[in-house]
Protein backbone atom coordinates (compact mmCIF):
# COMPACT_ATOMS: atom_id res chain seq x y z
CA UNK A 1 0.00 0.00 0.00
CA UNK A 2 1.15 3.13 -0.91
CA UNK A 3 1.13 6.21 1.66
CA UNK A 4 -0.25 8.04 -0.90
CA UNK A 5 -3.88 7.13 -0.57
CA UNK A 6 -4.31 7.40 2.85
CA UNK A 7 -5.78 9.82 5.41
CA UNK A 8 -6.01 10.61 9.13
CA UNK A 9 -10.21 11.55 10.18
CA UNK A 10 -9.78 14.93 11.64
CA UNK A 11 -12.42 13.76 14.07
CA UNK A 12 -11.63 10.74 15.08
CA UNK A 13 -7.99 10.25 14.82
CA UNK A 14 -8.54 7.08 12.76
CA UNK A 15 -5.92 6.38 9.39
CA UNK A 16 -8.15 5.37 6.68
CA UNK A 17 -6.01 3.86 3.85
CA UNK A 18 -6.41 2.39 0.03
CA UNK A 19 -4.48 0.68 -2.22
CA UNK A 20 -5.48 2.87 -4.98
CA UNK A 21 -7.73 6.07 -5.31
CA UNK A 22 -10.96 4.37 -5.67
CA UNK A 23 -10.40 2.33 -2.80
CA UNK A 24 -9.56 4.81 -0.63
CA UNK A 25 -12.60 6.93 -1.54
CA UNK A 26 -14.76 3.71 -0.69
CA UNK A 27 -12.80 3.07 2.91
CA UNK A 28 -13.55 7.15 3.57
CA UNK A 29 -16.81 6.81 2.73
CA UNK A 30 -17.24 3.74 4.60
CA UNK A 31 -15.38 5.15 7.63
CA UNK A 32 -17.93 8.40 7.49
CA UNK A 33 -21.11 6.87 7.55
CA UNK A 34 -20.46 4.11 10.27
CA UNK A 35 -17.98 6.77 12.60
CA UNK A 36 -20.09 9.49 11.93
CA UNK A 37 -23.59 9.40 10.93
CA UNK A 38 -24.16 12.55 11.85
CA UNK A 39 -22.33 14.05 9.41
CA UNK A 40 -25.02 15.84 6.76
CA UNK A 41 -22.91 15.56 3.51
CA UNK A 42 -23.86 13.10 0.61
CA UNK A 43 -21.79 10.47 -0.35
CA UNK A 44 -20.33 12.10 -3.83
CA UNK A 45 -19.36 15.55 -1.90
CA UNK A 46 -17.64 12.90 0.73
CA UNK A 47 -15.88 11.15 -1.67
CA UNK A 48 -14.99 14.49 -3.39
CA UNK A 49 -13.49 15.51 -0.24
CA UNK A 50 -11.37 12.10 0.28
CA UNK A 51 -9.80 12.09 -3.65
CA UNK A 52 -8.99 15.80 -3.09
CA UNK A 53 -7.03 14.96 -0.11
CA UNK A 54 -4.67 12.85 -1.78
CA UNK A 55 -4.03 16.18 -4.53
CA UNK A 56 -2.51 18.17 -2.56
CA UNK A 57 1.12 18.62 -2.28
CA UNK A 58 3.36 20.69 0.08
CA UNK A 59 2.41 21.43 3.93
CA UNK A 60 -0.71 21.95 5.01
CA UNK A 61 -0.25 23.61 8.41
CA UNK A 62 -1.03 26.74 8.35
CA UNK A 63 0.85 29.98 8.10
CA UNK A 64 1.34 33.17 10.44
CA UNK A 65 2.52 35.00 7.12
CA UNK A 66 2.56 35.27 3.55
CA UNK A 67 5.50 35.95 1.84
CA UNK A 68 6.04 38.50 -0.99
CA UNK A 69 4.35 37.84 -4.20
CA UNK A 70 5.94 39.77 -7.07
CA UNK A 71 5.32 38.77 -10.90
CA UNK A 72 7.26 40.97 -13.19
CA UNK A 73 6.35 41.60 -16.63
CA UNK A 74 8.51 42.07 -19.38
CA UNK A 75 8.23 45.13 -21.05
CA UNK A 76 7.46 43.36 -24.59
CA UNK A 77 4.71 41.26 -23.27
CA UNK A 78 3.29 44.13 -21.71
CA UNK A 79 3.01 46.24 -24.62
CA UNK A 80 1.77 43.22 -26.56
CA UNK A 81 -1.11 42.73 -23.73
CA UNK A 82 -1.90 46.70 -24.04
CA UNK A 83 -2.05 46.31 -27.86
CA UNK A 84 -4.45 43.80 -27.63
CA UNK A 85 -6.98 45.50 -25.42
CA UNK A 86 -6.28 49.01 -27.72
CA UNK A 87 -7.59 46.24 -30.60
CA UNK A 88 -10.30 45.46 -28.74
CA UNK A 89 -11.42 48.71 -28.26
CA UNK A 90 -12.25 49.18 -31.52
CA UNK A 91 -15.87 49.48 -32.18
CA UNK A 92 -16.44 47.94 -35.17
CA UNK A 93 -14.22 45.45 -33.84
CA UNK A 94 -16.51 44.88 -30.89
CA UNK A 95 -19.87 44.21 -33.47
CA UNK A 96 -17.69 41.73 -34.86
CA UNK A 97 -17.02 39.53 -31.84
CA UNK A 98 -20.41 39.91 -30.55
CA UNK A 99 -21.78 38.40 -33.53
CA UNK A 100 -19.77 35.23 -33.99
CA UNK A 101 -21.50 34.18 -30.98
Amino acid sequence: MTSGNSLRCDECSVLVEGPDLAAFSDAYLAHVRSQHPDWPFPDMAVRNFAEATQRLTGSAERRNTVGAVVRRRRARRLGQRLETHRVLDVPARRRCRSTRR
